[in-house]
């Protein structure tokens, strides 16, 4: 039934047959990149040095159900620490695509890749790429976009959904709600990123500045006007710069102290997010700017004149 109604609507007079060509393997060198580290052991993803200078991460997938929106497979990555700060080259994600009859008939064979992100609000979906599958079984791989998330980092959430459920506008046939994605030990999902290892953000150095929304730890200007934060009368100057630290240090690559280096690795361990905020760094000047003169008008008509110091952050650190 499901067939005659999809050649009515498409005006096929009949629908090409699932493909009988062997199933798509994983290239070689992507095999060699994986051969030390096999699942479970999720927490050691293999890390190379290729002869080109680009490193790449590769990681297996993790499957989760908790705070996945449905339909579809959430997957979780984790990738080494070495990666942090790094400047990305690329990103792909290799799937293991089961033969599914109901998805090789399906009209159109698209799946669509979502980028999670906790919010305040719930989980939001970004899309990332959506793709014209192969009715042949094996592995594939799509190539995601590098500017919709910061990929220099240690986890990342990602949720394949079935695309062609739109196709599905007859009430009496039933979408398909999960992509023909394997699920095994042996088959779950590759996350590869390719990095510059000799290259870092711009924003990961200790003295940069606050850029708009930034949320990584940085020197903040903010202007104050004395005569409001000062019980004497001052008379000049009437405002001054007390420049401020803020941002986190989770994704910082250097640190004034080794035990501020330790804390944030362990910080990035734990998958309890208050707990993660507890035991990172904080963002805290490194040095000041010079003294600036205050000059007082005491109640009795004379003045005096002082030097504070250390009133304005000149440059912030994790520490």
């Amino acid at each position: 039934m499901l067939r005659m109604q999809l050649q009515e609507k498409l005006g096929l007079t009949e629908l090409s047959p699932a493909s009988d060509k062997p199933y798509r393997t994983l290239p070689l060198a992507i095999k060699k990149r994986l051969m030390d580290h096999q699942p479970p052991q999720r927490d050691l993803p293999r890390y190379e040095r290729p002869a080109s200078q680009i490193t790449e991460v590769l990681s297996y997938a993790e499957n989760y159900t908790n705070d996945c929106p449905e339909p579809g497979f959430c997957f979780r990555f984790h990738l080494v620490r070495d990666i942090i700060g790094k400047t990305v080259k690329s990103v792909h994600l290799w799937l293991f695509l089961t033969s599914s009859e109901d998805f090789n008939r399906s009209p159109a064979r698209r799946l669509t890749i979502w980028l999670l992100n906790a919010k305040d609000t719930g989980i939001k979906r970004e899309e990332l790429a959506t793709k014209v599958m192969s009715k042949r079984e094996g592995w594939f791989h799509l190539k995601l976009p590098r500017e919709k998330n910061d990929w220099s980092s240690t986890e990342h959430r990602l949720q394949l959904t079935n695309a062609a459920t739109d196709f599905f506008t007859d009430s009496s046939q039933e979408p398909l709600q999960f992509p023909p994605v394997s699920l095994a030990r042996d088959e779950l999902p590759v996350l590869a990123v390719a990095v510059d290892p000799d290259k870092h953000h711009q924003r990961l150095r200790r003295q940069s500045q606050c850029q708009g929304d930034s949320d990584t730890c940085c020197l903040q200007y903010f202007e104050v006007d004395l005569k409001q934060v000062m019980e004497a009368t001052i008379y000049r100057p009437s405002t001054i710069f007390a420049n401020f630290c803020r941002g986190s240090c989770l994704q910082v690559s250097n640190f004034a102290t080794s035990h501020a280096y330790v804390m944030r690795n362990q910080a990035l361990a734990e998958t309890d997010d208050d707990l993660r905020r507890y035991l990172s760094p904080c963002c805290v000047p490194a040095t000041y700017e010079p003294p600036v003169s205050i000059l007082y008008r005491l109640t009795d008509g004379t003045f005096i004149q002082r030097l504070v110091s250390e009133i304005s952050a000149q440059t912030c650190v994790c520490k």
